[in-house]
């Protein structure tokens, strides 16, 4: 299954040739499972653990725990890869995937908590600070309700966006990251979803938990690239000049997915009549030919795009530079643009699908929705993200995060 564009392969330490592999090959096995994962509304067990089994999870995880502390543009590879078969399971991918990375982040301390017994552990999450946090000795108490923690039935820990309140009275509350074990949280039913309906992003919900103070990082520094990890140049791009980037890819490997399955299906299908000439090919149509050549630039723009940032930001924090609040600017404008040209790839295909692209079977419909619902995320808002650079270029003061 290579992209539009040539080959993934890849050189470096990391073995991503036989991860590609392993992920083809389940990539094919979901084509005919991807309504099921749907249907099911979180990814069954044996695919999950179908993923887990390719090592996709340890191409980002730090190599003091198992992991190959590799190159994002192989991890997100493998995610579009997933995504062009069945975006949900890919969603839920990129999230394990990020938040290995994320723990990365965190002090030495917590990573043995999490990985000290098991390095194969797992982590869901909820970015958006929420909940009533409270101070306490040693650390923090929760409560309250996390929306949206994709994949939480599926992993053992969740990363939860949280605002520690301040220790002097003058100071305001700072956002972090707190890490909690699933034995301290209970897992809501709820996602009843139009896109990436198997993905399990239900609300989880904390009662009064403890969180030592090893288990916090602040979200301010993880987005300056100043986090206890930042040591090792990986764990120092900022947050959001990575993050996003692999949900952008699933929505772009979803229109990748629309787009295989519309040129397999225009290849062989025949006009019926009505509007066209009846048994004219759809391929012989000068309007289909469009949006398979629309379709196809738009997707391979997009992967360029996230490429070129990624491999762009990770070589400047490898010299010893600090990524600019300028480039960080830059990255979600861009993490925007490549999501835009997802959706507007799946909808090319979509609105020339006709009837049968209704169906619930057909692979075209579902990568439309997925690809609309990726842009429905909070960081890939293309009003918000356009605002922003656009406020900076004009010499405004950002009010949004980057």
């Amino acid at each position: 299954m290579a992209s539009v564009g040539g080959s993934t392969e890849k050189s470096g330490a990391t073995p991503i040739g036989p991860i590609q592999r392993n992920i083809e090959e389940v990539a094919l096995a979901l084509v005919d499972r991807a309504r099921e994962v749907e249907l099911n509304r979180r990814i069954p067990d044996d695919i999950f653990e179908m993923v887990r089994a390719t090592g996709v999870y340890r191409i980002l995880q730090p190599a003091e725990f198992g992991g190959h502390q590799g190159n994002p543009v192989d991890a997100f590879d493998a995610i579009f890869e997933l995504a062009r078969s069945c975006p949900s399971t890919a969603w839920v991918t990129a999230v394990c995937v990020l938040h290995q990375w994320i723990m990365g982040c965190f002090s030495m301390a917590a990573q043995e908590d999490v990985w000290g017994e098991n390095d194969q552990v797992l982590l869901c999450g909820s970015y958006a600070p929420q909940g009533q946090t409270a101070r306490a000795e040693g650390g923090v108490r929760l409560s309250g309700v996390w929306e949206f923690v994709s994949g939480c039935d599926n992993t053992n820990w969740a990363l939860l966006g949280v605002m520690v309140p301040p220790e002097r009275e003058d100071e305001r509350p700072v956002p972090h990251f707190a890490l909690v074990p699933k034995a301290d949280y209970r897992i809501e039913d709820m996602w009843h979803a139009a896109g990436l309906a198997g993905s399990g992003s239900n609300n989880v919900h904390l009662d009064d938990v403890f969180v030592p103070e090893h288990r916090l990082v602040s979200l301010l520094a993880m987005t300056e690239g100043t986090s206890p990890g930042s040591k090792h140049p990986l764990y120092g791009v900022p947050l959001l000049s990575l993050t996003p980037y692999a949900i952008s890819t699933v929505g772009l490997g979803a229109a990748q997915g629309g787009y295989d399955a519309y040129v397999d299906q225009v290849m062989v299908r025949k006009a019926r009549g009505g509007v066209l000439e009846g048994g004219k090919s759809l391929a012989d149509i000068p309007a289909v030919q469009s949006r398979v050549g629309e379709a196809a630039g738009y997707i391979d723009a997009g992967r360029l795009i996230i490429k070129t940032d990624l491999e762009e930001n990770l070589a400047i924090v490898t010299s010893g530079r600090k990524i600019s609040v300028s480039r960080r600017i830059f990255c979600k404008r861009n993490e925007a643009l490549a999501t835009r040209m997802a959706v507007t790839a799946a909808n090319a295909v979509y609105e020339g699908a006709g009837g049968a692209g209704l169906l619930a079977e057909n692979r075209v419909q579902r990568a439309w929705r997925d690809a609309n619902a990726v842009a429905r995320h909070g960081g890939l808002n293309w009003d918000v993200q356009m605002s922003l650079y656009g406020s900076h270029i004009l010499g405004l003061t950002p009010r949004i995060g980057y």
